[in-house]
């Protein structure tokens, strides 16, 4: 089952003022809590 990841856009602000780096990074783990879902377990 693929799971729905979405960033609230009141977080949208903060996540532009975010370096690429780390953008890269939040997306990189969303992605793998979309494919996964809660059986990834904590990181």
């Amino acid at each position: 089952m693929k799971w729905t990841v979405q960033f609230d856009t009141a977080f949208e602000p903060e996540f532009a003022e975010l370096s690429e780096d780390i953008q890269d990074e939040l997306l990189a783990q969303a992605k793998l809590l979309e494919i996964f879902g809660p059986q990834r377990g904590k990181p």
